[in-house]
């Protein structure tokens, strides 16, 4: 069938048109332009409805954003569960305490310690923490049983010894303070102020010859004290040991040369230096005169 036909041959009824080859290309050419003004209209009008719907609509979280409390809310309307405080932990008595000490409130310190005492009767700390409150309070008699008591819990406590032995040297209790710091030392030997207090409650309590082996340890741990020297130089010179005494004197003076004691320290050396007679020769005997010979 030819396409120029517009009947059928053997029927006469229409035949269906076919587009002549490039005819719909030429009628676009010719009508363009409404059909691109119109679809300039169609596709503004999509851009706004999407636009509008954006803006109308909330965002919707994520679940990371959702606070866990509104996961638990359940469906809208629902009744909000009440909220209780959240109210902090009761203080710790041990930490009020400290607190208290840092303060320089000794008596609120020495309080606290003992309401931590009472929580708990084994704290040895606690009990130690008391003992050195009614030091700094101007009570050591009352502080010794809490020293005992926290010793008997933990012998092996270098510093309840040693607060022992210094509220011992407080009350004037050299022996037992000897004992303590001895204890003490032993637990911590290298501790140049545990070496000192020793030598200290040896020279209080009279034993010089002892407090001077320990304010040499002393010094051989902490040669930058200056105290350590003049403590040797007094237990020195009470031995007897003028030179030794005056030596570490001199040290001392060197070391702390505009301390208040260092006036009388010089004034001291001079004396000491004075009274000390200075070596002498030995003598030698006398030469026997020359016998005379007979002529």
């Amino acid at each position: 069938m030819r396409h120029h036909r517009k009947r059928c041959l053997r029927c006469g009824r229409d035949l269906p048109q076919q587009a002549k080859p490039g005819a719909v290309w030429l009628w676009l050419r010719s009508h363009w332009r409404p059909f691109a003004a119109g679809g300039a209209v169609v596709l503004l009008a999509v851009i706004a409805l999407v636009t509008f719907g954006r803006q109308a609509s909330p965002p919707v979280p994520s679940r990371r954003s959702v606070a866990p409390a509104a996961d638990a809310m359940g469906s809208p309307g629902a009744a909000e569960p009440s909220v209780s405080p959240v109210l902090p932990p009761l203080a710790d008595p041990d930490i009020l305490g400290h607190v208290a000490y840092r303060e320089g409130d000794y008596q609120a310190a020495f309080e606290r310690y003992r309401d931590a005492i009472a929580h708990n009767p084994t704290d040895a700390e606690s009990l130690s923490n008391c003992g050195q409150a009614l030091v700094r309070l101007g009570r050591p008699a009352e502080a010794v049983p809490y020293f005992e008591r926290a010793i008997a819990l933990n012998a092996g406590r270098w510093a309840y010894h040693f607060n022992l032995a210094h509220t011992c040297s407080l009350l004037g209790q050299w022996d037992r303070a000897v004992e303590e710091y001895q204890a003490a030392a032993a637990l911590f030997p290298d501790d140049h102020v545990t070496e000192y207090n020793l030598g200290m409650a040896l020279h209080k309590r009279g034993d010089e010859p002892a407090a001077v082996e320990h304010f040499r340890r002393a010094i051989e741990l902490a040669p930058e004290e200056a105290d350590f020297q003049l403590s040797m130089a007094i237990s020195s010179e009470r031995l007897g040991r003028a030179a030794d005494a005056v030596e570490a004197y001199k040290r001392y003076l060197e070391m702390a040369p505009s301390s208040p004691e260092a006036g009388k320290v010089r004034a001291h050396i001079d004396a000491l230096t004075r009274a000390t007679p200075a070596p002498t020769a030995p003598a030698t005997p006398a030469a026997s005169p020359p016998k005379s010979g007979r002529s």
